[in-house]
């Protein structure tokens, strides 16, 4: 569970996690989420794979290079609502407009210890569920691509640079959404809960495969 140092700081974190190709054929559908706060430790894993081949009388085998590995971006998240009264006498802050064009908001009208957990939980965890196209479940879509972005776009050089390009983003697809119902307010509404997110890194899209090199290449 995150220390209570985390919710000392009153500006709303620069983390996005977003759809990177929203599917136009649904009118109303969130597109991305803001977290409320920066995680307290990220965990940034990289493998690759060397064979070896042994050498009659040498000390060691000499190694191969064969491919490169998953790359795999772990952290936890913590949604809270500390709205005082219960969500029956006061329902929590939903986003208005078109939900293509919206995102899952904290509430305007209090502060950022406001914002609706199970949309957010829900949102988090439809993004690991294919999409049936047909109602005999004929045609199925894989669950989205996402792109996860640390640090605001200004000032230039801020953020978390996860990119391999020096860029403040990666795009990914999730593998994992483990939720932690830590506090309940009165009615049952979720008052806190952190959720460990795994997200591992993907070179594909809808035109191709796009690999990367080294620093230079």
């Amino acid at each position: 569970m995150a220390s209570g140092q985390m919710f000392e700081r009153k500006r709303r974190a620069w983390i996005k996690l977003r759809v990177a190709e929203p599917d136009k054929t649904i009118a109303k559908e969130y597109k991305f989420l803001k977290f409320q706060f920066f995680p307290e430790s990220i965990q940034d894993s990289y493998q690759t794979t060397w064979n070896p081949k042994p050498v009659p009388g040498g000390s060691h085998p000499i190694y191969f290079w064969d491919t490169g590995g998953p790359r795999t971006i772990t952290f936890t998240a913590v949604f809270v609502n500390e709205a005082i009264k219960s969500v029956i006498d006061r329902p929590l802050t939903k986003p208005t407009g078109e939900r293509d064009n919206a995102e899952i908001k904290i509430a305007k009208d209090t502060d950022i210890y406001n914002i609706d957990i199970n949309e957010a939980v829900g949102w988090l965890r439809s993004q690991m569920r294919p999409r049936y196209v047909d109602s005999r479940e004929s045609r199925v879509k894989p669950p989205n691509r996402l792109q996860l972005v640390f640090g605001s776009k200004e000032p230039l050089g801020s953020g978390l640079r996860l990119g391999a390009d020096g860029m403040k983003s990666i795009f990914c697809v999730m593998t994992a959404c483990d939720v932690t119902y830590q506090k309940l307010h009165i009615d049952g509404t979720p008052r806190m809960v952190t959720v460990d997110l795994s997200l591992d890194e993907v070179v594909q899209d809808a035109t191709g495969i796009t690999f990367q090199g080294g620093y230079g290449v």
